[in-house]
């Protein structure tokens, strides 16, 4: 009986340190997701301004590219194919190309 409710709670928290990891890296790529964005939309912007089902696809890229490598990376680390201190260099590769991509996208301008 106490086992279920134990099993219980740590289930509840390892999706809770899955969704705290998320979101943590969600945002910190969310800077390369609107670069990325603002980049197609400053050195494209004949095509973007026209507002086809393209320029959704544009936005759905960026939402990718802040979601998916977080959410790889938190389930990677959680499952213990490598500990936090990875976790948290890879988080620094994230921002690092984020602003990369920030930069980028301000030399076309």
């Amino acid at each position: 009986d106490i086992n279920i409710i134990r099993l219980g709670d740590d289930i509840l928290l390892f999706c809770a340190d899955i969704v705290r990891d998320q979101f943590l890296g969600y945002f910190a790529s969310q800077l390369g997701a609107l670069s990325f964005e603002r980049f197609v939309a400053t050195h494209y912007w004949k095509w973007y301004e026209q507002r086809t089902p393209g320029t959704f696809t544009v936005l759905i890229v960026a939402e990718l590219i802040a979601d998916l490598p977080s959410m790889i990376n938190v389930l990677l680390c959680e499952y213990g194919y490598y500990d936090h201190f990875v976790n948290f260099l890879i988080f620094g590769v994230i921002v690092g190309f984020s602003l990369m991509v920030f930069v980028r996208s301000r030399v076309g301008k």
